[in-house]
């Protein structure tokens, strides 16, 4: 099992979204970016690329950073995070030091975390790379989760979809807001990834962060993460009820502790999950819905639960997000449920047949007056 801080770390493993974001490369292939694919050999741990969002912060510089290598079992082999989820080909580690974008005081405008092969090209479940999840913290200084007792402070997430997360307002621009970091901050993680494929690979994690460097700019309110989690601050994964092929999963609610605007919101269920209600004084704030899809190809591609069972059904591909939610007030109460359908969408189950494990959880942004 996970230590007891990553137990709680595990609530946002899939993807957390501010915003659907247009086409924020605007056109540029990854060469023109920035990335780099060498012929030989490895490529190269620090890469500067083209900012994307100058119009919102100017001055900001954009860096990609690989953390690695990560050695990927092979998809028939049982390892021991195999064990205790039924995914084969898995692998898990946590990464107590990472190299952050700035040595410095800076401001986080963006993150989109990656996976890639050793001379750069893009690892994907075409070729074999699955990035089940990373979760990132933050440490230092008088650091704490918003939402659990954690000493450290989750900040984002990412799952396969490797959707891109905006720490402010960045298309529409009405409200300035960002993640400071100080030299004293450090990074850690808890990664898990997977290999689809039957020989054993090596990867490398990839982040790609825009920001500004300097202290936060004057009058920009900071973004923080709100971890919202049908076990509350427990270990995320639950047991479906015996018998029940639809039901519901919700969390106590949690007091808001700041004022500001909420930015955004997006939902993670496992297979068989419908919605992710977000509510905010009973109100719903936010449906974040699944989308389905079938798998492309024959590749037993899959978020959760072995590769070798439910071949052909279809798996969640994304979660619909909501932003621009209007003002948070400080003892505001915010809590969320999960629905699941089993009779309209098929959930994972065990080789044994028995339902695997499911989530229900948003994360959720706001940018607070601290």
């Amino acid at each position: 099992m996970k230590s007891s801080i990553f137990l709680a770390l595990a609530a946002g493993a899939m993807g957390a979204v501010i915003a659907d974001l247009p086409d924020i490369h605007k056109g540029m292939t990854r060469e023109q970016e920035g990335h780099k694919v060498v012929a030989s050999g490895i490529a190269p741990e620090v890469q500067q690329l083209v900012p994307l969002f100058n119009d919102y912060a100017p001055g900001s510089k954009r860096v990609k950073i690989r953390y690695g290598k990560f050695a990927l079992p092979s998809v028939n082999a049982t390892t021991a995070m195999s064990k205790l989820t039924g995914e084969q080909g898995t692998m898990t580690t946590m990464l107590g030091t990472m190299k952050k974008p700035c040595a410095g005081d800076c401001s986080l405008i963006t993150m989109q975390a990656g996976l890639e092969y050793a001379n750069g090209q893009v690892a994907e479940p075409s070729n074999g790379g699955w990035l089940h999840h990373i979760v990132m913290l933050v440490g230092g200084g008088s650091r704490k989760d918003s939402v659990c007792s954690l000493p450290v402070e989750r900040f984002f997430s990412s799952g396969n979809e490797r959707t891109p997360t905006a720490f402010g307002d960045v298309v529409n621009k009405k409200v300035k807001s960002s993640f400071p970091l100080t030299a004293s901050d450090r990074f850690m993680a808890q990664l898990e990834l997977m290999n689809l494929l039957p020989k054993p690979q090596d990867v490398w994690l990839t982040v790609d962060y825009e920001f500004v460097d300097g202290p936060r700019q004057p009058g920009w309110k900071v973004a923080k993460a709100m971890w919202l989690d049908v076990t509350n601050c427990g270990a995320s994964s639950v047991r479906p009820p015996a018998g029940k092929q639809q039901f519901k999963l919700a969390m106590r609610p949690w007091t808001s502790q700041f004022d500001g605007e909420l930015l955004g919101v997006g939902g993670h269920l496992h297979d068989g999950g419908v919605n992710v209600n977000v509510y905010q004084n009973n109100k719903v704030i936010c449906d974040s819905r699944a989308t389905y899809t079938e798998p492309a190809h024959g590749h037993k591609v899959k978020r959760d639960g072995p590769h070798d069972m439910n071949d052909g059904m279809a798996h969640i591909k994304q979660m619909s997000t909501c932003s621009e939610l209007g003002p948070l007030k400080k003892g505001d109460k915010i809590f969320i449920d999960a629905n699941y359908d089993f009779a309209k969408f098929a959930g994972m189950k065990s080789k044994a047949g028995a339902y695997t494990e499911v989530m229900g959880i948003a994360i959720l942004y706001a940018a607070v007056n601290l």
